[in-house]
């Protein structure tokens, strides 16, 4: 791998330097300015739909449980997945209630928070309410807008050291605005994964090519550890790509000696436990709330269902079997032929699973095709991708 070096900016052309820092301020605040309105020119709300955003505003009141409250559209002007806004609501209505982190209100009880769902999220933005004093809608629609720019403002500078001798130079930072453009079109937690992507890349071919302290790149894996551990949490092997491509620059790219390198990788590893030591206190302490409430309660697995997934993962092409890409068609498919398996207990799973393994031997041909196409689409796993 051929990475560019570091030259110092005492060994650059003038010239070139001037030219090139006028002309990066220009395209990196018009590259904003197009990323922005983009976003928040247009919202992800249909005039025709009033009704369903009354719902939407007193979804707290309703159990996520119950596919005919959610509403079409969630009120944010970032797209964001109807059933992940109200379960966001239930989350900010029992930390308010509660005053515990990942405890959820459905309108009559305690509920763990985003239960099935990808935890970020249901501890972020009720932070943001309080902290804020800002509406959900508006609340994750500043979370949204944070994990955009923010790794763009971190991965330009970085752009900027690795390509900074390169006439191609401002068509790098084109290309990570427009990455981050792109994004901000998707919207909802998947801005994550391309946040990842964005903020880190730059900086990690720059400092194994440029040479820098070792303590420093030290310090730089173990950031990296923590960093991917929350985009993790936030969207389910949201950093896995990157940490993979992390650990084979770090061992193979690092100039330096072999016990040195294998301790970067400790660095990143350590890093990335440390969320996760967090989270796992949080989720014990949210337990302990939701049993001394309900003796009778179960903690919640605090993860995507895998069968939910493989489900929903079936609608990934056009079909005319009722297959759709959306968790809500699979919540409404088990509804249908078990109504007493509620999501995503373990009774869920198993009817989803069954549903899942009819569909495979009703429509052998389509399941292979889809298969396929999302193999030669980069997508290895059955369920990546899904839009849960």
């Amino acid at each position: 791998m051929s990475i560019p070096r570091f030259i110092p900016h005492g060994g650059r052309s003038t010239g070139l330097g001037a030219k090139f820092s006028s002309a990066s301020l220009v395209i990196f605040f018009f590259c904003v300015f197009m990323l922005l309105s983009s976003a928040l020119g247009s919202t992800s709300i249909d005039p025709d739909k009033t009704n369903a955003n009354r719902v939407a505003s007193s979804a707290a009141e309703c159990s996520a449980s119950s596919p005919q409250a959610l509403p079409d559209v969630a009120p944010t002007r970032f797209r964001f997945m109807p059933l992940r806004f109200v379960l966001a609501q239930q989350a900010v209505a029992g930390y308010e209630r509660g005053g515990v982190p990942l405890v959820g209100f459905d309108g009559t009880k305690f509920t763990p928070a985003g239960e099935g769902d990808d935890l970020g999220v249901y501890y972020f933005i009720p932070k943001v309410v309080t902290d804020f004093h800002l509406s959900v809608a508006k609340s994750i629609d500043l979370f949204i807008v944070s994990l955009i720019v923010f790794p763009l403002l971190v991965g330009l500078p970085g752009l900027y050291l690795l390509v900074s001798r390169q006439s191609y130079s401002p068509w790098g930072i084109v290309a990570l605005c427009g990455l981050a453009a792109i994004t901000a079109r998707y919207g909802d937690v998947y801005v994550v994964q391309a946040g990842v992507i964005v903020a880190l890349v730059p900086w990690i071919l720059y400092l194994a090519g440029g040479h820098p302290r070792y303590s420093f790149l030290a310090i730089f894996a173990f950031t990296c550890g923590i960093v991917c551990s929350l985009a993790n949490i936030l969207r389910f092997q949201a950093s896995t790509p990157f940490l993979v491509f992390a650990v084979i620059i770090l061992l193979f790219q690092v100039k330096s000696k072999l016990s040195r390198r294998i301790f970067l990788l400790v660095a990143l590893f350590i890093g990335a436990l440390v969320p996760q030591f967090y989270f796992h206190s949080l989720l014990n302490n949210r337990d302990r709330f939701l049993l001394a409430i309900d003796r009778c309660y179960v903690p919640a697995v605090p993860y995507h269902p895998t069968w939910h997934n493989v489900y929903t993962g079936l609608g990934f092409l056009n079909n005319p079997y009722g297959l759709v890409n959306k968790d809500e068609s699979a919540i409404e498919r088990v509804r249908a032929i078990a109504p007493q398996a509620l999501y995503p207990s373990f009774a869920y799973e198993q009817a989803v699973k069954k549903e899942v393994f009819r569909t495979l031997k009703a429509h052998p041909g389509f399941v292979l095709y889809s298969f396929m196409v999302k193999r030669s689409s980069g997508q290895s796993n059955v369920h990546f991708g899904v839009r849960c």
